[in-house]
């Protein structure tokens, strides 16, 4: 159920022997990163059940996510812009003393040296959410990912971007251009 793909874009160069414009985009379709499984009923007809795990749920999501951060985690001689990547420098004690400035915090000093603390993660969930008069297993995972993104964020200072869009209900109602552009617009 995980997929990675890199599309590389490139122009021709302008003249013989200038630079090749280029750029690269990596993206990867995965799980939702906690514990669950999916039992199928009927002998696979109809709608599979959805079981979250109900202890130790999230074990290994903050792992999960570093994983992601370190291997795309900009690499200076593959990257067209490495100044984009680099991180400034940790001011020192002296530096702090000079100018009056408030010295760095420990994560900050910790992202500083491991530069794929920086990497951003965006989570896009097209789970359903179900609805008040028609609850689906599937909306259980829903509400668990909506958690677990949450957490990481505010618990452990992930860049993380979470975008949560029930594309069954929403293509129901707008209709699939409806949805992609409410999609595009979000």
């Amino acid at each position: 159920n995980e997929a990675e793909v890199e599309q590389v874009v490139w122009r021709r160069p302008v003249r013989e022997g200038s630079p090749i414009a280029w750029s690269r985009y990596v993206w990867r379709r995965g799980s939702v990163p906690l514990w669950w499984g999916v039992f199928l009923k009927q002998n696979g007809l109809g709608e599979a059940e959805i079981k979250i795990k109900e202890q130790r749920t999230f074990q290994g999501s903050r792992r999960y996510c570093r994983r992601l951060q370190k291997r795309y985690c900009p690499v200076p001689h593959l990257d067209p812009d490495e100044n984009a990547t680099a991180t400034p420098p940790i001011p020192t004690s002296a530096d702090t003393h000079r100018n009056g400035a408030v010295p760095p915090s420990a994560s900050q000093q910790e992202a500083s040296l491991d530069p794929s603390l920086q990497v951003p993660l965006m989570f896009v969930s097209l789970l359903r959410k179900g609805t008040p008069d028609k609850d689906r297993s599937e909306a259980k995972l829903a509400s668990a990912f909506d958690f677990v993104a949450n957490a990481l964020k505010k618990e452990h200072k992930m860049p993380l971007q979470y975008i949560a869009l029930d594309w069954h209900e929403m293509d129901k109602q707008l209709g699939t251009n409806g949805i992609v552009e409410a999609f595009w617009n979000t």
